[in-house]
């Protein structure tokens, strides 16, 4: 079967896409379309390892592990987040550390599961 995204052959009996993770048509017979399920929005990370991407998620530099999976859009919103929480946010009586923490933790758990094919890539 070929992927109507990347344009890639796959298993017939494949549901997804094993090279850009795409939902894949299913077929009856040679040419006819059995159902389509709509656009292919729902796009996972493929090949990627889910303690690795933990690994570059907790290395300080907030997003990388977004970046690893792929998830471009979602590594930059961690990265701006991050950047807020720490340059704008004021010193309050419970530090400005606590936000920026939430952000970073936030951003090892969707590494993770994205890796894991827990959570689609945000497209």
């Amino acid at each position: 079967m070929i992927c109507s995204v990347c344009s890639k052959s796959n298993d017939d009996a494949a549901r997804f896409c094993r090279y850009c993770g795409s939902t894949l048509l299913a077929r009856v017979s040679a040419g006819e379309v059995l159902a389509d399920p709509g656009p292919a929005t729902t796009r996972y990370a493929v090949g990627k390892t889910p303690v690795v991407a933990l690994l570059f998620a907790i290395i300080p530099i907030p997003g990388l592990g977004q970046f690893y999976n792929g998830d471009f859009k979602r590594g930059i919103l961690i990265l701006i987040l991050a950047a807020v929480t720490f340059c704008l946010i004021p010193e309050t009586a419970c530090s400005s550390t606590l936000p920026l923490m939430i952000v970073w933790v936030w951003g090892w758990v969707n590494a993770y599961n994205v890796a894991a094919r827990k959570t689609p890539l945000w497209t």
